[in-house]
């Protein structure tokens, strides 16, 4: 909490939307995002999505600085910003018996119709927190991780839904 409350002291974000819930029906993702945020020393940064990873460690096991991972907290951070609509209400929560992880945020057509649309996010970044330090990481969100996310979401689909339904009946052979 100390390197927090230091970094926050520092770069003084204005705080806008906090824990949040965000849904993009197209691609039927949401999720819930940790902050928006404007920096009033940096503008140029416009409205930023922070997403806050905290560690008990700040180093490797060979003493280098631990760095945020790009592979899954860029396409996380996309998946936030690509979302178009935001919960005004609490959204039912399913959690499936194989992970306890394993969320589904349930919006109907009519809990749709009431949400808010989403601000635009023009830069998104991952603060780190550990007990050493307090980092803020930005992090490219542009076109190539939107193709790769929708890659992704494609991929999970196939796996949990299409791919069940191109196998057929076994055939039997004539009598």
């Amino acid at each position: 909490v100390t390197r927090l409350c230091e970094w926050i002291n520092r770069f003084k974000p204005q705080p806008g939307v906090i824990e949040q819930v965000v849904f993009n029906p197209e691609l039927g993702i949401a999720g819930r995002l940790d902050t928006l945020v404007t920096f009033p020393a940096f503008p140029k940064y416009g409205t930023a999505l922070v997403d806050l990873k905290n560690s008990r460690d700040a180093r490797t096991k060979a003493g280098a600085i631990k760095r945020p991972f790009g592979d899954s907290h860029a396409l996380q951070l996309r998946a936030y910003r690509s979302c178009r609509l935001m919960a005004t209400f609490e959204p039912r929560v399913s959690v499936t018996k194989r992970a306890t992880r394993d969320r589904t945020y349930l919006l109907n057509p009519r809990e749709q119709a009431v949400c808010t649309d989403a601000p635009e996010i023009h830069s998104t970044f991952i603060l780190q927190n550990n007990p050493e330090r307090c980092d803020l990481y930005p992090v490219d969100t542009g076109d190539a991780v939107q193709r790769r996310l929708s890659d992704v979401v494609g991929a999970h689909r196939w796996m949990k839904e299409e791919s069940r339904h191109v196998v057929g009946a076994p055939i039997s052979a004539p009598i």
